[in-house]
């Protein structure tokens, strides 16, 4: 039913949106080659073309991320609470004129959903991702499932888990070269191919079960720039740039989930941190491929940044991300958690989102008159619910709800 659902959607969006006009696609000198001044990783014509989905992904003006450390909260008081807390918040979303929710239903390499993969998040008594399902298509609102592929859980909670886990297995033989501690946390290394097999087998099991209208993830890819994480790894791979094997190791592992969700016809949307020099050069995320040899759906970076900021002032960083995305739908990520709150990386924007309480509305309304970007995103749903009534209704007033 959901698949017609996105059909008919599909042929009216451009009824509909705002700014769903694409640029055309970049020619002769990129602009932002600057950011990325490395060589690139293998060139196309070496890699398979990426399988694309049968149906065309559903975009929506607006988007919200509903992180699991809310899907905790609701899970306090058992099955009941959950299930009314979770229709209150939908009934918002419908409210503020946001038609997209990603879901957070795997943060630590656990599930909020009937995993035989990985362990539950709850105790088992009940499934959150159904619920929330359930509740969100009577309103139509399309729910993406949101997992961080690589980040798990700290090194105590998962030497506890059960021998027959391949997480406990990886974690009790380093030689694997599949888990490494990061400051006491467990994180996986995209560079194997079992550890690619695992995150999308748990997608696949995500789509087998839940009619999901997505798959999404964020920006944890590499947690650490020192070598010692993957020297084992780097070793034997026979490469000598530790940067491009990194990259590479992660264009990998999209091109892979990717091809998972299109075989199901989901469309796959990525997070990256705002920084597009710290998603190449620290977190090894080569977003300019991902986006060119078309690995994703929607391109959704995270620009948490006020228009005062020193080092990403916020319009500024905007245009270049309209450039990197080209023809890849692009939803910029808004700080609603920001409101009213110092930012004490912003350099001379410190005192920014205090001293103006307009900067989240200035911002979607840039956004929203961007000819390339087709709508926002925010973080998190329990920042929205924050807000003053007045930011709220003016929201919801250029969402056009």
């Amino acid at each position: 039913m959901h698949m017609v659902h996105r059909m008919a959607a599909l042929l009216l969006c451009p009824l509909c949106l705002c700014g769903c006009a694409r640029p055309m696609p970049l020619t002769g000198t990129q602009p932002l080659s600057v950011i990325w001044p490395e060589p690139a990783p293998p060139q196309p014509e070496m890699l398979p073309p990426p399988t694309q989905p049968e149906v065309l992904p559903e975009v929506h003006t607006a988007a919200v991320w509903i992180p699991m450390m809310v899907l905790s909260d609701w899970m306090d008081g058992g099955e009941a609470a959950f299930r009314e807390r979770a229709v209150r918040a939908l009934e918002d979303c419908v409210s503020l004129g946001i038609g997209t929710v990603y879901l957070h239903v795997r943060a630590y390499c656990d599930a909020y959903y009937d995993s035989a993969l990985f362990p539950l998040a709850g105790d088992g008594s009940f499934d959150p991702l159904a619920i929330v399902l359930e509740g969100a298509h009577a309103r139509g609102i399309a729910v993406h499932a949101w997992i961080n592929p690589l980040r798990g859980d700290t090194a105590k909670r998962t030497a506890s888990l059960p021998e027959a886990s391949l997480l406990r297995q990886w974690y009790d033989d380093p030689g694997s070269g599949c888990l490494a501690v990061v400051d006491g946390r467990c994180y996986l290394d995209p560079s194997q191919p079992a550890v690619r097999q695992l995150i999308c087998d748990g997608a696949e099991e995500i789509f087998e079960h839940y009619d999901v209208d997505g798959l999404h993830i964020d920006d944890y890819f590499y947690p650490t720039t020192d070598p010692s994480f993957d020297a084992g790894n780097f070793a034997t791979s026979g490469q000598t740039d530790l940067g491009a094997f990194r990259r590479e190791s992660c264009t990998q592992l999209i091109r892979q989930l990717h091809d998972t969700a299109a075989a199901h016809s989901v469309p796959f949307s990525i997070s990256p941190q705002g920084n597009l020099q710290t998603d190449y050069d620290t977190l090894y995320a080569d977003v300019w491929t991902w986006c060119r040899e078309g690995l994703c759906e929607q391109i959704v970076p995270q620009l948490y940044y006020g228009f005062d900021n020193d080092t990403c002032p916020f319009s500024e960083t905007l245009h270049k991300w309209e450039e990197a995305a080209g023809d890849t739908p692009l939803l910029i990520g808004l700080a609603a958690y920001k409101y009213g709150q110092e930012d004490p990386w912003a350099g001379s924007g410190v005192h920014e989102w205090i001293d103006d309480p307009q900067v989240l509305t200035r911002q979607l309304e840039l956004v929203l008159a961007s000819d390339a970007a087709d709508g926002v995103a925010f973080y998190s749903y329990a920042s929205l619910g924050l807000l003053p009534d007045e930011e709220r209704q003016k929201i919801a007033a250029m969402l056009g709800a």
